[in-house]
Parts: C-alpha cells; sequence; structure tokens
C-alpha cells in the first residue's frame, strides 16, 4: 500500500479522507466536501506537495461520491480503480486518517463481513482496529484495497463496523474516473493471449471440436497431440459459432513465462479457486469467504446451478482445460485428484480436456471418452504454413519455392515450424546459393507430428566424444542466460574450440540473442534435454554451482548459486544455504529484489515437498524479514537508494530502483533529473534505457487523456526528452523545431490568451533547458550574436530565457555531479549583469520573483539586484508559519518571510537589525522568539549578500551572527512547555540551523569552531528538540557543510554522532532506515567509502522489521505455550529480552504489551511458575533501582532525567496478563485461581479483558464441580458484579452467557443476581449455539503429520496472499503439535528471526539472569497464595483492598493461606509487607481463632515470630494470642507477648526532630510524641542514626524517586503508600519494638499505620 497516494482533506469544517484516482484526480466521500465553496477552505495534505487547493470536478450523491480536481500536485501515482467481487470474509486493507484533530494517519486491516441493501453502500467491513467508542468520521472517503487496487470506499462508521461503497456499485455511475475490469483467474494468462496474436487459427480442429460439443452423446471430450502441436492455441483461440454453445471457461496448467510458481498453478486449490470465479462470474452470486474444504463441498451445487441456468437459456456450456500434462510426472499422477473435483451428471455442461495422450487420465474419465469425442490436433495446412515461414523467417527475399517446400517438411507443426523459421533467419540470406537452400531442405528430417523426432534428428548429429551433451546439459539448468566463456568455464574440460565447433547445430533452438549469450528458447527442448540426461542434472547443478562458488563474484554466481545447490544433489546444503547471510549479500550486491525472494520460495517450496517442517518455520521468517525489506523500506526510499547507487558508480543498480518492468518507480520530474545526470557522468546505456520508460509514461499520459487540461509539466517533460534525443545525436534536430512549433500549438485555446502564455513558457523552458545542458557541456552562449542574427533587441522574454538557463543549471548542479561554475556559466553571468545594467524592463511579478532568487546571491553588481529589489519592494508580512490545521508548518508561508526579510536587509543602509529576545519563558510568546530568530538570520543573510556584491569588509558583521548563537539557549525542559506547539520547533530550528550553516560555509568560515561549539554544548540535549527535530537538523547541516571542503571536516563530525545518535534513539525502523540512508548518501558525496558501506550494512539491518502498524509481530514467541516445548534458564530470559528491546518506540506498544501479557502464561507453561510470578512483578513494581533505570537510562527526548517515554513501571495490562497466568495454571487450586481473579476482573479495559474473565471463570466452575460452584462461587460472584463490577461499562455476563457454563449454575446466578438488585436477561439457547464449523486450525490439527499439513497448506507457505508470519501464525500451533514435528530446533529458529529485527541488546538479557527455567514445582498452589499476598502493597489501593478480601474469603477453603501468611510475616521479602499481612492474619483470627492456633502453636513456628523485631507485627501477634486465649484457651503465644508489651510504662516525653528527617511522616511523629513515646536516647538515636543511615547511601533519595515514578506510572493522585513510606514506618517499627506499652499498644499502632 503506498500511503503517498492517500490524503487527509478539509473542507470547511469538514475533515476526510481522499486518495488519487489520476495525477490530479481523487475520489472521496460527498458529505465530507458537502459544504464547499469556491472561496472556502478547500485543501488536500498531500505527503510530497503539503498544502495543495482543490475543486469539485463531480458529485453522485446518491452514492455520497464525490470527485475532486487538485493543481500543482508533482507527482503523478494515483491508485486504479478495479471492479471486484466482493466476499464475505474476504481480507482487505485501507489507510486513513481517521482523527479531525490529527495529520496522524491509520492502517486498518479487516475484512468485508456484511453485505447490505437500501443504502449508498453496499457492505460493511469490519476490522478489530476500530473501536465503536471512537469516532472514526475522518475515514469517509479512504480507499478500500485489496492486491493494491480500490475495490471500495469507506463512507461512514456503523458501531464498530465501516460501511463501504463498491467499485462494483459505482462502474456504471462514475463516469469521471476509469475502473479496471475484474482480474480474474478464469481468464486467458497473458503470455498465451500473446503469443495467438502471431499463431495461425487451426481451423480444420477448430470444426471438429464444435462438431463433438454439440453431439448429445457425450460430455467429455479430449483434445490430444504432441508437443508443439498447437493445443494450447487451440483451447485459447477457440470460438464456438454455434450460438447454443457457451464458453463458461478455460483453465490452463502450463503458461509460457508464468508469473505464478508451477506449485501454485498446478495445486488442487488453485484449480478450485477458478471454479469458484467460474460459478460467481457466471451467477453473479454472492459468496462468503470459504475455506479450501468448504469450496470442495460446494463445487457440485455450483455446477448444478450452472446447468439448472444453462437449461433455462437453451444453451450448452464448455469447460476448456489444458495441460493436463504438468499433472502427471515422475513423483505422481495427480490428473484424477483434479478432474475428480468435477461432477458428470450435468446435461448441459461438456468438459474439453487438452494433453498429448488420453495414458495420464484416470479409468473413469477414459470410460467416458466417446471415439467421436477423441479430437487429434491435426498439422495446419500448408497454406498457413506458407504464410507464417514468409513473415517470419528474415528479412530477406525467399524464393516461393523454397518457402513451400519448408513448409512441406514442417508437416503443419507449429513449433518445427517455429524452429525452421528460426534456423533460416539466423544461417541464410540473399547471398545463399539456391542449392545450398535445397540441400538443406531435403536433409530435413520428418517429425510424423512429434517435435521430439526433430529433436532426437538433431540429438543424433551430435558428437559423442565431444562437449556437446555436457553444455546442453548445463543450458537445461542455467536460469537465464550465460555469455560463452562462462558457460564453457562451467564445463568440467573447457575447450573453446572444440564447443564452438560441436554446439553449432544447436543455435537455433537457443534465444534469439547475440551470439555471445546462450539460453535455450522451448520448454519442451530443455524438458527434452533433461530427460536424456536425467541421472546426471543433480551433477549438473552441483558443477554449475561449484563454477560459482569458484567465481563468486560473477553477478550470475551472487543470483544463483542458491539456484544450483538447492537443485543439486545436496538439497538440505541448498536449504541450509538459504538463510540471511546469503540475503544480506545479496542485498549488498543489488541482486534484484523479486529474485530473492523467488529463491526463498522455491527453497520453501523444496522444503515443503521434503516434509522438513522446521526450516519451513524457518525459511518463511527469512521471507518475512527480506519481503519487509523490499517492499516497505526500499519501496518508501527509491530517490535515497538511486542517488547512492549513482554516488557509487553503480548506474545498472541505480536504474533497476527507476525503472521495473518498463515502469517508473519516481515520479516523472524526478525521472528527468536522473536522466540529465546519467547523460552527464556518460551512463548513456543506462539514460537510453531510462529515456524509454519516460517517454513511455508521455505517451500513456497523452493518449490517456485529450489534451485539454493534463498537467503542462507532461509537455515540459516530452520537449526536455527531445533535447536530450537531439544531444545524444539520436533524434533529429528538426524533431525539436517541430515540437516547438507545431505540436505545442495543439494546446492553443480558441481566444485564449492564457494558453497562449502557457505554451510561450513551455516553449522557453525547453529551450533554457537545451542551452543549460550547452552551458554545463561548457559551450558559451553568445545571446549578442543571435539577436543580431535574427535582427531582435533585448527584450524581458530574452532575459528571462538567460535567467531561466542559469536557473536550470543550478537545478542540475545536485550533489551527485557537481560541475561548479564554469566558464560559460560565468560569461552568463556577466551577459545578465551587462543588459541589466544597461537597460531598465517591466518584469511580472513572478518573473522579478525568480530574477532575484536566481541572482540574490551571485557576483553581480550590487546597484542591479538594489534597482530590482527596488521595483520588487519586499515587504515581509506577519510570520505565519502554521499551516490552516494549526498543527503543521506552512513551508511555503516560512520560506516566502525568510526571503522577503532577505531582500528587504540588502536594501537597508542603516543595518536596522531586528531586536533578539528570551520570551521562551512564557508558553504563549515563544512564537515571537522564534520569529525574530529567524527574522535576524535572514536579515544578516541578506546584509552579508549585499556586502560581498559590494566587496565590501564584513568581518564586523560578525559579532551580529553570533548573538543569535547567545539567544539560542532554550531548554529542553522549557521547550516541551510551548502552548501548542506540536512538532512545529522541530520543523523550525532545522530550517534555521541549515541557514545558520549556510552564513558560516559561505561568510564565516574563519569561525566555523564558534558554530561548532554552540553545537557541541546544545547536542548532549538533542539541541533541545525532539528527536525528529534534532535529526532533521543534523542532517542538513551535515548536507550544507558536507558541499565544501573546507567545513567538510565538520560535516564529517555531525555525521559521525547522527548515525551514532539514530542507532541507539531512533527505533522505529522506517524512521531509522530512512535517516540512516541520507547520512549513506552525504558520506558518498564526501568520498567517504568505508563510511558509507558500514552504515549502509546498518540499514540493512534494520531493514527487516518490525513494521509499526497494529501487528502482533512478536505472537510467534507465544506460540511456545501451545506446545510442551520447555525453556532452560539461558532461553525464558533470552525470549524476555526480546521482548524488553521491542517495548518501546520500535513497533506499535500496545500489540507489544499485549504480546508480553500471554508472554506471562508462556513463562508458566513452558519455564516455571516461579519465573512467571517473578516476570510480572519485574514488570510491574520492579526494585526501586530498576525503576529508575526505567525511567532515566534511556535519554532519548528527555528533557529532564526520568521524563522520558518509559514512565518507570506498570509495564503490563495487568488485568489481562493475570488472567492469562490463571487459565494457564492447571495445577492450581480453582478456588486460589477465583480468588485472585477477583483483583482485576473489575478493570479499565473491559472490551478486551471480559471475555477472557468469563472464559476464565467458566473453567474454573467445570474444575470446581457444578454443586460446589453453586454453593460457593455463585454467591461470590453475585456479591462481586453487584457491588464492584462496573455493569455500565461493560458486558461480562454477555460474554459469560456465551461460555459453555452449565444452565443450572447460571439459574443459581440470576436468582442471586435478581436478589441483589442486577437484572439480567440470558438469550435464548438457540440463539447461543451458533452453527458449529470446524476452524482452519482444527481442521490443520486433524491431519495425521506434519508433512500432510505441509501439504495442505503449500500456497500459503509458498506464496501467502498477506505477510509471511502472518500465514504462518494460521498453522504453526498445529504444526508444532505434530509427533513427527522436530521441536528441538524451534527456539533457535524463532528466537533467531527476533535476534535479527529486533536485535535486543545485552543489557535486556543482563536484566533477566535471576531466571531459573523450567524445574518440577510441587507448590504452586502456595506460590499462588504468596502471590495474592503481595498484591496487598500494589500502589492502588483498589486492588490491595481487593487482594485483602480475596484472602480472607479463601482462607474458607484453603487453610494454606495462613501457613503463607506466617511464612511472610517472617521473611518480609517486600518492606512493610509484613505489618499488613499480619493485620490480615489478626482479621482471619478474629473468624476462625481453632485453624490459626492449628498453624501457630509450634514452639517452632512461635520462636520465629518473635524474632521479627517489628513494633507493629508484635502488637498484631499480641492481639491474635489474646483472641487465641480467649476463644481457644490457649496462652502460650499470650505468655511470650507479654514479654514484649508490659501492661503500662512510664512516660518518655516527646521529640524534637529536623523536617528533613521525618519527611512525608511528620504527623506520625507528632502523634508518637502526644503519645508520650518518642523522648530520651531509646527513640531518638536509633531513629536518628536508621535515617541517616538510609540517608548517607542513598536509599531514601532512591526510594523517594521511585515512588514518584511509580505514582506516576499507576496514574495515581497525591500521595500513596510506596516503598519510601513504608520504609519509614519500618523504622518506626524497628525503634519502638519493646519500647511500647499495651496501654498504649492500639494508639501507637494507628499513629504509624494510619
Amino acid at each position: 500500500m503506498d500511503e503517498r497516494l492517500i490524503v487527509q482533506i478539509i473542507c470547511d469544517k469538514e475533515v476526510g479522507t481522499a486518495f488519487y484516482v489520476a495525477s490530479d484526480l481523487l475520489l472521496t466521500a460527498y458529505h465530507t466536501v458537502s459544504s464547499f465553496k469556491e472561496d472556502g477552505n478547500n485543501i488536500i495534505k498531500d505527503i510530497q506537495d503539503g498544502e495543495l487547493r482543490f475543486e469539485l470536478v463531480s458529485n453522485y450523491i446518491d452514492f455520497d461520491i464525490s470527485v475532486l480536481k487538485v493543481t500543482g500536485r508533482s507527482s503523478k501515482g494515483y491508485y486504479r480503480l478495479q471492479v471486484h467481487h466482493n466476499r464475505i470474509g474476504e481480507a482487505c486493507v485501507s489507510f486513513g486518517y481517521p482523527d479531525k484533530l490529527s495529520n496522524s494517519g491509520l492502517r486498518l486491516k479487516g475484512e468485508i463481513t456484511q453485505k447490505i441493501f437500501d443504502s449508498p453502500t453496499d457492505y460493511r467491513l469490519s476490522t478489530k482496529d476500530v473501536d465503536d467508542l471512537y469516532d472514526y468520521q475522518g475515514m469517509s472517503g479512504a480507499p478500500v484495497l485489496i492486491d493494491n487496487k480500490v475495490i471500495g470506499i469507506i463512507i461512514e462508521q456503523a458501531g464498530n463496523q465501516l460501511s463501504i461503497v463498491s467499485t462494483k456499485k459505482l462502474t456504471e455511475v462514475l463516469t469521471d474516473v476509469e475502473i479496471d475490469k475484474d482480474i480474474r483467474i478464469d481468464t486467458i494468462p497473458v503470455s498465451i493471449a500473446k503469443d495467438m496474436e502471431t499463431a495461425r487459427p487451426n481451423y480444420s480442429v477448430y470444426e471438429a471440436l464444435e462438431s463433438a460439443l454439440v453431439t448429445e452423446k457425450f460430455n467429455w471430450i479430449l483434445l490430444y497431440g504432441s508437443p508443439g502441436c498447437g493445443k494450447t492455441t487451440i483451447a485459447a483461440g477457440f470460438k464456438p459459432e454455434n450460438e447454443k454453445l457457451e464458453i463458461l471457461g478455460r483453465f490452463f496448467f502450463k503458461v509460457p513465462n508464468d508469473e505464478m510458481s508451477r506449485a501454485v498453478r498446478c495445486s488442487e486449490g488453485f484449480f478450485v479457486d477458478w471454479i469458484e470465479s467460474v460459478y460467481i462470474t457466471k451467477s453473479g452470486d454472492d459468496l462468503e469467504k470459504l475455506t479450501f474444504e468448504e469450496k470442495r463441498k460446494r463445487i457440485s451445487g455450483w455446477f448444478r446451478d450452472m446447468n439448472d441456468n444453462l437449461i433455462n437459456k437453451g444453451k450448452c456450456g464448455v469447460i476448456i482445460i489444458d495441460g493436463l500434462d504438468e499433472l502427471s510426472t515422475d513423483k505422481g499422477n495427480g490428473v484424477d485428484d483434479v478432474l475428480s473435483l468435477l461432477p458428470d451428471n450435468q446435461s448441459h455442461i461438456k468438459f474439453v480436456l487438452s494433453c498429448i495422450t488420453e495414458d495420464i487420465l484416470p479409468a473413469s474419465i477414459i470410460s467416458k471418452l466417446n471415439i467421436e469425442g477423441k479430437i487429434e490436433v491435426t498439422p495446419l495446412n500448408l497454406a498457413l504454413c506458407e504464410s507464417y515461414i514468409h513473415d517470419n523467417s528474415g528479412d530477406w527475399k525467399k524464393p516461393y519455392s523454397f518457402i513451400q517446400a519448408v513448409a512441406n517438411k514442417t508437416e503443419g507443426h507449429p513449433l518445427y515450424m517455429n524452429y525452421l523459421c528460426r534456423y533460416i533467419a539466423e544461417s541464410f540470406d540473399e547471398t545463399t546459393q539456391a542449392e545450398k537452400l535445397d540441400e538443406w531442405v531435403e536433409n530435413l528430417p520428418a517429425i510424423d507430428g512429434d517435435i521430439r523426432s526433430y529433436y532426437e534428428t538433431v540429438w543424433k548429429k551430435a558428437n559423442p566424444q565431444g562437449c556437446v551433451f555436457e553444455a546442453l546439459a548445463l543450458l537445461s539448468q542455467i536460469r537465464g542466460s550465460v555469455v560463452e566463456s562462462q558457460l564453457i568455464g562451467m564445463m568440467r574440460n573447457p575447450n573453446p574450440f572444440e564447443f564452438k565447433a560441436s554446439t553449432s547445430e544447436f543455435r537455433h533452438l537457443l534465444k534469439e540473442k547475440e551470439t555471445n549469450r546462450y539460453e535455450i528458447y522451448h520448454s519442451s527442448f530443455r524438458l527434452f534435454v533433461t530427460d536424456k540426461l536425467a541421472s546426471i542434472i543433480p551433477y549438473t547443478n552441483d558443477q554449475i554451482a561449484k563454477y560459482c562458488e569458484v567465481n563468486e563474484g560473477l553477478t550470475y554466481s551472487i543470483e544463483n548459486t542458491l539456484h544450483h545447490v538447492v537443485n543439486g544433489s545436496d538439497t538440505e546444503k541448498g536449504l541450509t544455504m538459504c538463510n540471511q547471510e546469503w540475503a544480506d549479500n545479496c542485498a549488498l550486491h543489488n541482486v534484484s529484489p523479486d529474485l530473492i525472494m523467488h529463491d526463498i520460495r522455491e527453497c520453501l517450496s523444496i522444503a515443503v515437498d521434503c516434509g522438513l517442517a522446521v526450516e519451513v518455520i524457518r525459511l518463511m521468517l527469512l521471507a518475512q524479514r527480506i519481503e519487509n525489506r523490499c517492499d516497505s523500506i526500499m519501496v518508501d526510499n527509491v530517490n535515497a537508494f538511486v542517488d547512492l547507487n549513482i554516488l557509487q558508480g553503480k548506474p545498472d543498480v541505480a536504474l533497476k530502483y527507476i525503472v521495473r518492468d518498463n515502469t517508473l518507480l519516481v515520479n516523472l520530474q524526478n525521472a528527468m533529473i536522473y536522466l540529465r545526470l546519467m547523460l552527464e557522468l556518460g551512463y548513456n546505456e543506462q539514460a537510453f534505457n531510462l529515456s524509454n520508460s519516460i517517454d513511455a509514461v508521455i505517451r500513456k499520459t497523452l493518449m490517456d487523456s485529450s489534451g485539454k487540461g493534463i498537467d503542462s509539466y507532461i509537455f515540459v517533460a516530452k520537449g526536455f526528452l527531445t533535447v536530450e534525443g537531439v544531444l545524444a545525436g539520436v533524434e533529429d534536430p528538426n524533431d525539436m523545431i517541430r515540437y516547438l512549433n507545431h505540436t505545442l500549438s495543439l494546446l492553443k485555446a480558441d481566444n485564449d490568451e492564457s494558453s497562449d502564455k502557457m505554451i510561450m513558457s513551455i516553449q522557453d523552458i525547453i529551450i533554457a533547458y537545451q542551452l543549460s545542458n550547452q552551458v554545463r557541456a561548457g559551450r558559451r552562449i553568445n545571446f549578442e550574436r543571435h539577436l543580431k542574427e535574427f535582427n531582435a533587441t533585448w527584450d524581458e522574454r530574452v532575459v528571462m530565457l538567460l535567467i531561466k538557463v542559469i536557473a536550470l543549471y543550478e537545478e542540475k548542479e545536485t550533489g551527485l555531479h557537481k560541475i561548479g561554475y564554469n566558464e560559460a556559466f560565468k560569461d552568463c553571468l556577466k551577459q545578465v549583469e551587462k543588459v541589466l545594467l544597461h537597460n531598465d524592463f517591466l518584469f511580472s511579478g513572478d518573473n522579478l520573483e525568480l530574477i532575484l532568487k536566481v541572482l540574490i546571491d551571485k557576483s553581480i553588481r550590487a546597484e542591479i539586484l538594489k534597482k530590482l529589489l527596488a521595483s520588487y519592494n519586499p515587504t515581509p508580512e506577519t510570520f505565519v508559519f502554521r499551516d490552516i490545521n494549526g498543527v503543521d508548518i506552512d513551508v511555503k508561508s516560512l520560506l516566502r518571510f525568510y526571503q522577503e526579510s532577505l531582500y528587504k536587509a540588502y536594501l537597508d543602509e542603516a543595518l536596522s537589525l531586528p531586536s533578539l529576545n528570551r520570551k521562551y519563558n512564557d508558553d504563549l510568546s515563544w512564537e515571537k522568539y522564534v520569529e525574530v530568530l529567524i527574522s535576524r538570520t535572514a536579515y544578516m543573510n541578506g546584509i552579508l549578500y549585499q556586502k560581498q556584491a559590494m566587496g565590501e569588509d564584513y568581518s564586523k558583521l560578525y559579532t551580529q551572527i553570533k548573538e543569535i548563537f547567545e539567544y539560542i539557549d532554550f531548554s529542553f525542559e522549557r521547550r516541551i512547555q510551548w502552548e501548542r506547539s506540536y512538532l512545529l520547533p522541530e520543523e523550525l530550528f532545522p530550517f534555521l540551523y541549515e541557514k545558520l550553516a549556510e552564513i558560516y560555509r559561505d561568510f564565516f568560515v574563519d569561525k566555523i569552531e564558534d558554530f561548532m561549539k554552540h553545537l557541541k554544548s546544545r547536542m548532549p540535549n538533542q539541541l533541545c528538540l525532539y528527536r525528529e527535530g534534532y535529526c532533521a537538523a543534523l542532517i542538513r547541516m551535515i548536507s550544507i557543510l558536507g558541499k565544501k571542503s573546507n567545513t567538510r571536516q565538520q560535516a564529517m563530525f555531525l555525521a559521525d554522532e547522527t548515525v551514532k545518535y539514530i542507532l541507539y534513539a531512533v527505533q522505529n525502523r522506517s524512521e531509522r532506515c530512512s535517516y540512516l540512508l541520507q547520512i549513506c548518501r552525504e558520506y558518498a558525496i564526501m568520498g567517504e567509502k568505508t563510511k558509507t558501506q558500514s552504515t549502509y550494512l546498518e540499514v540493512l539491518n534494520s531493514s527487516m522489521g518490525p513494521d509499526w502498524y497494529k501487528e502482533a509481530q512478536l505472537g510467534l514467541i507465544n506460540e511456545f505455550r501451545k506446545t510442551n516445548i520447555s525453556f532452560d534458564a539461558a532461553q525464558v530470559a533470552h525470549m524476555a529480552a526480546i521482548f524488553e528491546e521491542a517495548s518501546g518506540e520500535m513497533t506499535f506498544q500496545r500489540y507489544v504489551q499485549q504480546e508480553k501479557n500471554k508472554f506471562v502464561a508462556t513463562i508458566a507453561k513452558a519455564s516455571s511458575l516461579s519465573d512467571a510470578i517473578a516476570y510480572y512483578k519485574f514488570e510491574t513494581i520492579p526494585s526501586s533501582e530498576r525503576i529508575i533505570s526505567n525511567a532515566e537510562d534511556w535519554k532519548v527526548d528527555m528533557p529532564i532525567p526520568g521524563n522520558g517515554y518509559d514512565l518507570g513501571a506498570n509495564h503490563l495490562i495487568e488485568a489481562n496478563a493475570i488472567c492469562q497466568l490463571l487459565r494457564e495454571c492447571k495445577k492450581v487450586s480453582p478456588y486460589i485461581k477465583y480468588a485472585i481473579s477477583e483483583l482485576f476482573w473489575e478493570n479499565w479495559d473491559k472490551m478486551h479483558n471480559d471475555h477472557q474473565y468469563a472464559n476464565l471463570h467458566s473453567e474454573i466452575i467445570a474444575e470446581l464441580g457444578e454443586k460446589k460452584s453453586i454453593e460457593i462461587l455463585a454467591p461470590r460472584m453475585a456479591d462481586y458484579i453487584a457491588h464492584i463490577y462496573d455493569t455500565k461499562k461493560g458486558d461480562y455476563l454477555k460474554d459469560f452467557d456465551e461460555t459453555v457454563t452449565s444452565d443450572s449454575f447460571w439459574d443459581s446466578l440470576n436468582y442471586l443476581l435478581e436478589e441483589r438488585g442486577i437484572e439480567w436477561k440470558r438469550s435464548l439457547k438457540e440463539d447461543r449455539r451458533l452453527e458449529e464449523r470446524e476452524t482452519p486450525k482444527e481442521r490443520l490439527g486433524s491431519l495425521p503429520s506434519s508433512r500432510a499439513l505441509l501439504d495442505n497448506m503449500r500456497k500459503n507457505i509458498v506464496s501467502p496472499l498477506g505477510s509471511y508470519w502472518y500465514s504462518l501464525s494460521e498453522f504453526i500451533t498445529p504444526l508444532i503439535n505434530r509427533s513427527d514435528f522436530d521441536k528441538t530446533k524451534l527456539f533457535d529458529i524463532i528466537s533467531g528471526h527476533y535476534d535479527i529485527n529486533v536485535r535486543p541488546s545485552k543489557q535486556q538479557f543482563e536484566k533477566f539472569i535471576w531466571m531459573s527455567g523450567f524445574h518440577e514445582e510441587h507448590n504452586q498452589d502456595e506460590q499462588m497464595i504468596h502471590f495474592l499476598i503481595w498484591f496487598l502493597v500494589h500502589p492502588d489501593r483498589n486492588i490491595s483492598m481487593r487482594a485483602e478480601e480475596a484472602l480472607k474469603w479463601l482462607c474458607e477453603y484453603d487453610h494454606r493461606v495462613i501457613k503463607c501468611l506466617i511464612k511472610e510475616i517472617k521473611q518480609n521479602v517486600e518492606i512493610g509487607l509484613n505489618t499488613i499481612v499480619s493485620a490480615v492474619l489478626l482479621e482471619i483470627a478474629l473468624e476462625k481463632p481453632s485453624i490459626v492456633l492449628e498453624y501457630i502453636q509450634s514452639d517452632d513456628e512461635q520462636k520465629a515470630l518473635l524474632n521479627v523485631r517489628s513494633f507493629s507485627v508484635s502488637r498484631n501477634l499480641y492481639e491474635i494470642a489474646l483472641v487465641l486465649s480467649e476463644r481457644c484457651g490457649y496462652n502460650g503465644l499470650l505468655e511470650k507477648m507479654e514479654t514484649i508489651f508490659p501492661d503500662t510504662m512510664t512516660d518518655r516525653g516527646d521529640v524534637l526532630i529536623d523536617f528533613e528527617d521525618m519527611m512525608f511522616i511528620e504527623h506520625k511523629i507528632d502523634k508518637l510524641n502526644n503519645l508520650q513515646v518518642t523522648g530520651r536516647k531509646e527513640f531518638a538515636q536509633p531513629y536518628l542514626d536508621a535515617v541517616h543511615s538510609l540517608k548517607n547511601d542513598g536509599t531514601i533519595t532512591r526510594l523517594f524517586k521511585a515512588d514518584a515514578y511509580i505514582r506516576r506510572s499507576f496514574f495515581l493522585n497525591g500521595l500513596f503508600k510506596g516503598r519510601y513510606i513504608r520504609t519509614m514506618e519500618n523504622v518506626l517499627n524497628r525503634v519502638l519494638y519493646g519500647k511500647v506499652d499495651y496501654e498504649r499498644a492500639r494508639r501507637v499502632y494507628y499513629a504509624i499505620n494510619n
């Protein structure tokens, strides 16, 4: 999808989407432009051209469609509309601008879900990217694409779906735009249709075939004959004359020069798709998207419907199937599989089967063939043969007797005749004696209709002792063509002399190329050779591969080594060779992306054939990476790749990027620039090829239009092209004159002055183009002499012609080839200076503007420019840099302001400099601050130009330049506070720095280090700009400074620093590659080959994804959850590191986060529950050190430490991650799982989580059993739904209703909900039970082996419709769970894939060295109870309170909760947790004292608890002891606790502590002071010692900072009880331990713990 062809449209207050359907036409939704006014705000935002105005062309209100026209667009690309039979369930994509307030686009992927009627729209599009809570109104007018063709337009949002109008519906009404017919697989392939143009019709066979078809005796007809006899021509060209016969479809299993692989074309799936296409075409029915099996089942019904329709019309249908021989190979006969799909009981449908012999047909078909229905393709008659030979055997006059004799020898065999014509054309001419011709004809063999007979004759002539057989074996395997020396070099014992003599008789069987190149012409001869030499063919490929390996630098070797190895005797070696290193080497050597992908697909096909499932996965992932590189990065940055290759002296490679299949991949203007560049550099052959492609584009544009309304640049480009042809000597100079005087006059409209001006303007620019080329070649242009010749004088038009010559000269002076100002150019300047000095002209405003733009920086006398400027009267308007939407930069306005300010300064004699200011501290006045910086810079630029022109000293002006830098001193923190700034400063400051760099380079190069000092001082803070602006500023300055040798050192420094920064800071792959390619270009211009190469390698390394769009590209990692594969410690850490690396700005974060949520469960399954819990904690609330590191380490766009992209914590969507984990914990008690589920069942993202929790609860109910679930869970769930779950924002009950939960449980829950005031009506049972259909994964899972699955999925493996990773994700689960699948290499393949495109750093691996990997776990229940206890200190108070309630409830059914609580008190793993745990244990003791006693009464347990020296813990234990004493009569614990809490103590008074020693706990100290427990040294000294210790080692600072990041990460307001507060409470608890009497214990406890 080329998103550059899709634009945001603004019409008054409406915002929508439009897309180009012609170079200057757009299509959009009518309601988006319904308020259109001629003088209104009517703009589109073109990615390449910025804002363009549009006007209405046509409205089609009934269909809500409008056609618009734009002017000023430079690009010519557009989308084709195509009639397409939309299918329910068919996948499609779209791109548009949904948000009215943003110019950010959104790519949608979805499927067609519904046909609608009685509406302008006719289909609904469903996509997971559309949320019905969000307004997608801006998507109106967006194109809907399948295979990059527009098949519909989005009109409006309908809930979480989008309504579209199809192109099919628009066909009859949309007259302004061409709509292509549906490209169906049931049409005749292009290459066959082309052959039909020169073929001679075999009327006798046509008549026999029609005669058989009208016979009612039989429905099966055989068309047979030898190879090359014309069967395919008959199949394609037969048109019945009988009106009762109707061709339903033609299918070809063999297609010459087929773009589709043989494996796909000959597959059963493709044939079924063709049958479906035939049915849709003939019936017009709307079919939903069907699986292969569903299609198979429906075939008989489709034929029945077509048969009934034919009966009603009184017709008989004909299905023609050609090339069945392709299905019969040494590996098996697939003819039966295909033909068995066709029914034989339809009275009005007949089948024509075309093949060499009936022997390959199944017996069931042969039995249905009647002798009259077997039609042999007989030879062409002699007259047709003579006609063909006359036209195709060379342009020399042949005796007709000779033609007749040859015709007789051909026996009417088309291929034989073709060979003989080629031989005649190559071997004979007018000088050949008649005797030699007669002798040659006489010796021709009779083939009796079989071309193999001719091959056999030629074969027998070969010298068995010579090298001919070896040469033919090599040619049969060579891909494409090779030069003679290469072919000889591939031979075992090369002998050039023997080779020439041995192969002369075979030359006419090779393709017609220059005599030095070799390639077999017809596949039948290739097959003949392969058949003859079958036993040595694998070794022949080995032979070629060996040659390629020895000559690895040859283009043929680089492109073909893999192909020959994989087709040689060691296939697995070839598959292994197809890897990332091979693909990168191909890319480095500029191998065609299409060829690279072809070889990967070939290897995939072989891997499927061999049943190598692991290799299939590896190769599909390789294909995914390379496809991303070729189809995304290379396409999006095509100009950069062209520039780079031209700079490196690789014109052939550059041309591959400019032109593919004779189609321009760059716009016409750039193509013309590249054409001139190639000619100047002497790349004439490449320039010639490029000119042909440019000419084709121009011709097509002119043919497709009437001439009126065409962009005038088309005529300019045509003139430029003619100029280049004349200068190159390939066109007549008179062609130029004719074009200027005659062709352009055709544009003239009647009585239209504007057309006259346009024609004159085009003529002038073409002449100027020719003259500028001559000037660049060093030829002086003497205008005075030419004017005298024509008896003319200088006037405005002549002056402007000279000005345009100078302007075009400079336009061609690109960094790719710099000539400099040669003497011819300087002479042009002198002529301009002279004529302007001595004449007064009245220039138009546009012309005057161009003159000033061209001359302002030239060595022209200042008085001339002042005179011109006075006439121009520069007046800088108000500084307007915002686009009309207020968000984007208005580039034209910015440039105009700068230029006008510069011109005004040039006239200024008083040096009236704009005053600088530092008003950037005011959030609203930053715009004025930037204005004066740009104004001052422009002003100084103008004054410097003036001083330079006058030859005056300008060194004293440097102070005013340097002052500008002194005022560029705002901080990054201040920049982010500028209101309504968006990314505008990131456009303005790069512009400013670019202009300053030019001033230093051109005027103050001796002071350049001042400039660099300023940059270096601000570069650590990204010049105090966001990343986009920083990169843009650096790259612009590199380009400016790199152009001159005396500033190249500074440019190199900036380039080196920019590369380092990009690799560190720019994670988005598309953005990174674009920046790096720009640096590559600058390195190449500066001649830095090594740095160019190393940076280009970084481009390749970053070019393979992951893509930015909303795709779960990391989902393959979680496939391990669905297998029995285990991770060791290194492996689980490896996968975690990959997720960690991808979690930033690399790709769409939400999708990475969703996969990380699932990864928690994957760890539990493949590694261990302990690792899963630890990972959850690490990602949610890690250590304080890690939180700070997360927030502060990656310093990109970080104005102050910690204020960057990473908030520090809360990296999972906890509600989802917990649910995923619980569903994976198969061995954990259902009570425990339910208790934990209550933590996040109520959550902020119910739309994505409700169905997960519904399924989790259904699974828990099934585990627990119906009876216990009704008794225990139903009341609990009803209470939760009634009191905690927000039913207004979620659909949990609806989702739960769709689970398989029993009706009895539902009835009980319904009753309990009604009791609690919740009304819920269940859907009817029959509504809930959808038709049970086997899912594709279930179907694949039922296949017996991985090999069977690979065979079944061949098409989706080798050539998937979507991306390779998505296709793989569709079947990887059933594949890796086949019993014969080798799982040992799976981890290395999947991790290796992500190591290549995500590239996790060493630091990411080090984060997870604590993981333990898979090991036996026998305490999973207790692990999960401890996990639940951990949530007692969750930052979100709602969660911690739910954890407390869940623990108390769980204790009713699992007494191990008490055991775990006691253990947590003793361990105190998380600071302060033991206090909260002891409080929960106290509450449980109040309810269940006897159970608590059971776990706490042992002496060892009590001794361990007494060792916990914490006042709050001891107080709670004392209270528990009292409960046990009172309720159970047990006094053992109480007696021990009384030693810690005496009944009374004397008051100790209070204490005065500095505020900084009690920050945020001063209220606690105050309360303790009031309780008289803090006085004396018993409290103060230990307290201060503890606090100062925490201060001195940085703990307090660290905790305080980490808690701030926690608060931010969890979006908490105000203070919360984080680690800092809990640490300070812990200090109080330790200091007061054993120092408080029981009388005050309760009040002290609440003073500390609130």
